[in-house]
């Protein structure tokens, strides 16, 4: 439950364009969980959406991918959580 708070506190941060925050908000949730669960994928989109924001294009794809990745591990491949993070990328891609 904590990190899903945090999770939530981290995207006021980006509604704020407080990005430094939000960053150390979900970088430090997912040194909590470790880097392979479905809410530490969460986070990896996150950082992802964060980075896209600030115009950093390959920090946004590679937390993209690493979200992508575990999603897949976890999820079937038509599950709205592994369709999300691929219309994500397709959104930045687009940029």
């Amino acid at each position: 439950m904590k990190t899903v708070t945090l999770v939530s506190l981290s995207g006021c941060h980006m509604d704020r364009a407080d990005y430094s925050q939000a960053q150390e908000i979900l970088t430090g949730a997912i040194a909590e969980l470790g880097s392979e669960s479905l809410l530490s994928a969460l986070c990896y989109n996150n950082l992802g959406m964060c980075y896209k924001r600030m115009e950093s294009f390959l920090l946004a794809e590679e937390y993209y991918l690493k979200s992508l990745r575990i999603r897949e591990e976890f999820l079937p491949l038509e599950h709205p959580d592994v369709i999300q993070i691929a219309h994500n990328l397709g959104e930045m891609y687009r940029v």
